[in-house]
């Protein structure tokens, strides 16, 4: 939930088998703000000759402290802070930094291979944007909000990305974020790049994985009739 856990990645080719796996480096995160940075490295570990070599490095996601039931604290993720998301299919990694509506794709090098575009035009955090941030935290203890206040001078735009998947074919599947909350449907874009679909699904249910012309869709909150719960389907 707060990217700070970041996923294994893995594909074995024809040529060579790689694990790529975001690492925390040691030592305490960042601080600015009262905004916790916490870094990682992309670091790729051949299973063919035991090598490892470092192809990355970057923010994993943003967090901050709050208070609850006056004496625990909960480690929450800025309403306004981007979560970098990074898939691997075949020899391609792909890696979005949750801030652009866009995704990188690489070779196991490193290399810049192509640049995937949504088109959705960047959302500044503008005083008006502060302030209906600010008024959904009605409830939230004065500390928080004051926390948040000032977290939200460290950046300049919204992030534009919530989750991102890659299928089995390498389309990629991106869904929006803006300050209103999580959209309702999935873009999905061709290898090359153009848009070939938008897919409908409630803001709080999240796609796991896209194979075999199958999702994994983990639905949240779902009324079975007796109790609401958390429910795993493939659709």
């Amino acid at each position: 939930e707060l990217g700070i856990a970041p996923r294994l990645l893995g594909a074995l080719g024809k040529t060579e088998q790689f694990i790529v796996a975001w690492s925390i480096p040691a030592g305490p995160p960042t601080s600015r703000g009262g905004l916790i940075k916490h870094t990682a490295q992309l670091v790729l570990h051949h299973l063919t000759d035991g090598t490892t070599r470092v192809i990355g490095q970057g923010p994993i996601s943003e967090t901050y402290t709050s208070l609850v039931g006056g004496n625990r604290y909960r480690l929450l993720r800025a309403p306004f802070t981007p979560t970098p998301r990074y898939a691997v299919r075949a020899d391609r990694i792909y890696q979005t930094d949750g801030v652009a509506y866009e995704v990188r794709v690489l070779d196991t090098g490193g290399r810049l291979r192509a640049t995937i575009r949504g088109g959705k035009t960047r959302i500044p955090i503008t005083d008006a944007v502060r302030r209906d941030v600010l008024a959904r935290m009605d409830a939230s203890p004065p500390r928080a909000v004051e926390t948040i206040r000032e977290m939200m001078s460290v950046h300049d735009c919204y992030p534009l990305v919530e989750d991102m998947i890659v299928d089995d074919v390498g389309q990629v599947w991106l869904r929006a974020r803006s300050p209103q909350g999580t959209a309702d449907h999935w873009d999905v874009f061709s290898p090359a790049g153009p848009q070939l679909a938008r897919v409908r699904m409630p803001s709080a249910n999240r796609i796991l994985d896209v194979a075999k012309g199958k999702l994994v869709v983990l639905e949240r909150g779902r009324f079975d009739g007796v109790f609401f719960a958390d429910v795993l389907g493939i659709y």
